[in-house]
């Protein structure tokens, strides 16, 4: 089993990898539902993880950010079998 500061590369290099598909799609809904769809069945078979949450919407996608040409996805994931708080893992693109 990975320790916590193993298991959060493996996740920033598998979660990169996704988001890195999809570098020269716009930043619109349709985009950011096939980036959480693909992100949430990556996590969702890591049987390292209790639980985890995938943000990628209007909320940490705003408009401003939008026209800034940026990209946002924010990730939270809780190790399995540990008492573990969620931990944060933002991923931040921008196109210039």
């Amino acid at each position: 089993m990975l320790n916590d500061a193993e298991l959060i590369d493996d996740v920033r290099i598998r979660a990169a990898k996704v988001i890195e598909s999809f570098f020269f799609e716009p930043n619109d809904k349709l985009t950011r539902d096939a980036i959480s769809g693909q992100l949430n069945l990556l996590l969702g078979s890591m049987v390292e993880l209790e639980d985890f949450t995938v943000l990628v919407d209007e909320s940490n996608n705003t408009e401003e950010r939008i026209k800034n040409n940026e990209l946002w996805v924010d990730l939270a994931i809780q190790p399995k079998g540990k008492n573990t708080p969620f931990i944060y893992i933002p991923f931040r693109v921008r196109a210039d």
